[in-house]
């Protein structure tokens, strides 16, 4: 991967990154911090999160409680990062409606 491709891949990341924290805030009132992104992360990975289902190969929902909110997030597990949180209006499939 040359230069140009490094950094236009650390740009993406960034925007999606900051996309995810300004949806948290938003939607939530939480501030997302890096350590807080890692807490969430882990919980997914560890599987301590409830899936929901796939919207393509490397995008997934799941449903995380994080300070007694119930959260519904996109996690990327190719970049290993949360993408965005959803609130309760987002109703794809009726996700919400089971929790």
């Amino acid at each position: 991967m040359n230069k140009r491709h490094k950094k236009q891949k650390q740009m993406r990341i960034t925007a999606i990154r900051t996309h995810a924290r300004r949806r948290m805030k938003q939607r939530f009132g939480i501030e997302l911090n890096r350590e807080l992104e890692i807490r969430m992360v882990k919980m997914i990975q560890a599987r301590k999160a409830v899936f929901l289902g796939s919207t393509s190969n490397t995008r997934s929902n799941f449903i995380i409680e994080i300070d007694n909110k119930i959260l519904q997030v996109v996690y990327d597990k190719k970049q290993k990062m949360i993408v965005t949180a959803m609130d309760k209006t987002w109703n794809r499939e009726n996700n919400w409606r089971k929790y």
